[in-house]
């Protein structure tokens, strides 16, 4: 829209000898930007004051909207034109970082010198589009500690007729893939150079970019993310949000120790932290640091992810969402986490392809909400987990919303406490809820319903009875109910 109306300025004033050529042209540096490079001659005077050009990136939407509407603006760019007599010459450039969701056949590179006083004269004006062979690449991630997983995307031009690819992925001068998008994983820190040479059967064209991958110590750990992550590397700090991608996964080996500062873990890939029967994986606070850390995100994933015995604590926002994703969360702590209106511990939102099981919810804590877990449009089953010590507003424990149906099996609550007057240790709103063969001990009522919820308890220990099938109401005779961790919590 832009250039059209430039265009249509131009127009007007056609018939007039401009003092001014161009030569544009459109290519790639080694840093896989886009580099509008504009040679100028004055081949008369320019009597104007207040003179730019201007460096303008459009995207071709011919056929995408209304056919009347040619093209958008993505990039804009102006700096001073100081060139004003017949003969001066003059080399203007501007770099603009390529976004890989671009079609780069419908970019193109449009530079105007334009006086910004008076009746704003354009002098000229030229375009540019790609020509010949062009290797473009980029990658998913580009640094991280070992072993870094990178994913590589080929974007060369023009795509349909290159038919061969040779990538140096570590700068060594060997081939190591000849595939169009490679992967590889860097096991040493360093920095690595990375070389793509494109074939069309004809021509050869080859673009290095120095020092495009970064593998790093685990003592400064932030951005895009994949690998594995190994205890001999000692223990990671993040130090700012770190994302697997989705095109990415993240392997946790047992017994990995990962601090966080004031930062988030969040998963759009994969991750795969399994510490079952070994030393756990441990998820805190970076208290070296006097730091707080903001909790795991599962979003929107839909590879199958795995958390199996590992710790999460000290998190001042909830220690672990899952939205729309599929997650196995078996056999972890969530202890001595904070959340105000969301819970401390777990919150699982739209997702019924989840396992919930053998876990300990202890010492978790809500302001203004549930303390240990909350299920929010969920269904799904939660067995054999543990919640003690739990202390939230509305509900200490355990909530259902939202019309979820769960099945509450094999599960203890107990010594828990509730902060509000009109507080529960279990809730159920909207929803569907069986518990069965349960340990539901505090302050009574022990359950609520409000909105349409349906629960049924049967064969389940609860303080103050229930009418349900096979229920009592008698002391569990816990060996040791301790007010820590409650991984002592006896005689369950």
């Amino acid at each position: 829209t832009v250039y059209n109306n430039y265009v249509n300025a131009h127009n007007q004033i056609v018939g007039i000898n401009s003092p001014l050529e161009i030569d544009l042209e459109l290519t790639v540096n080694d840093q896989n930007q886009l580099v509008m490079t504009a040679e100028t001659l004055l081949t008369g005077n320019i009597t104007t004051t207040n003179n730019v050009i201007q460096f303008i990136i459009t995207y071709d939407l011919t056929g995408v909207m209304d056919p009347d509407y040619f093209a958008s603006v993505k990039t804009y760019y102006q700096e001073s034109f100081p060139l004003t007599t017949q003969g001066q010459q003059g080399v203007y450039s501007h770099s603009v970082n390529i976004d890989p969701s671009w079609d780069l056949y419908n970019i193109t590179a449009v530079v105007i010198v334009q006086t910004m006083t008076g009746n704003r004269a354009i002098h000229q004006a030229a375009k540019a589009q790609f020509m010949g062979l062009m290797p473009i690449f980029y990658s998913n991630i580009q640094q991280g500690p070992p072993s870094l997983l990178v994913q590589f995307y080929d974007n060369s031009l023009p795509a349909q007729n290159i038919v061969s690819w040779e990538w140096d992925l570590t700068g060594d001068g060997t081939i190591d893939s000849t595939i169009q998008n490679p992967s590889y994983v860097y096991t040493e820190p360093g920095s690595y150079d990375v070389t793509l040479r494109v074939s069309d059967g004809t021509d050869i064209e080859e673009i290095t970019i120095q020092g495009y991958i970064t593998v790093t110590d685990t003592g400064d750990i932030s951005g895009n993310v994949g690998g594995t992550w190994s205890p001999d590397q000692g223990t990671y700090h993040i130090t700012g949000d770190v994302v697997i991608p989705g095109d990415s996964y993240l392997v946790i080996e047992p017994g990995v120790e990962i601090k966080i500062d004031g930062s988030s873990i969040t998963v759009n890939g994969q991750i795969y932290a399994n510490a079952e029967g070994s030393d756990p994986i441990i998820f805190t606070a970076d208290t070296d640091r006097q730091g707080t850390w903001k909790g795991m995100r599962v979003i929107n994933s839909s590879e199958p992810n795995l958390i199996a015995n590992c710790i999460f604590a000290h998190a001042n926002q909830t220690a672990l969402i899952v939205d729309n994703s599929h997650v196995n969360i078996i056999g972890n702590t969530f202890f001595s986490n904070l959340g105000a209106a969301d819970p401390g511990g777990v919150k699982i939102t739209n997702s019924n392809d989840l396992t919930l099981k053998n876990n300990i919810f202890a010492n978790n804590i809500s302001t203004n909400g549930v303390a240990a877990l909350e299920i929010n449009a969920s269904s799904f089953d939660v067995k054999n987990n543990l919640f003690v010590n739990n202390a939230g507003h509305v509900s200490s424990a355990f909530a259902v919303k939202m019309g979820s149906a769960v099945m509450f099996f094999n599960n203890t609550v107990a010594n828990n406490h509730v902060t509000s007057a009109t507080g529960f240790h279990i809730l159920n709103f909207n929803s569907f809820l069986q518990i069965r063969n349960s340990i539901l001990r505090g302050e009574t009522p022990v359950i609520s319903g409000f909105a349409n919820s349906v629960t049924n308890v049967d064969y389940t220990n609860i303080s103050g009875g229930n009418s349900g099938a096979g229920n009592i109401d008698l002391d569990p005779l816990f060996v040791n109910p301790t007010q820590g961790a409650g991984i002592d919590y006896n005689g369950l």
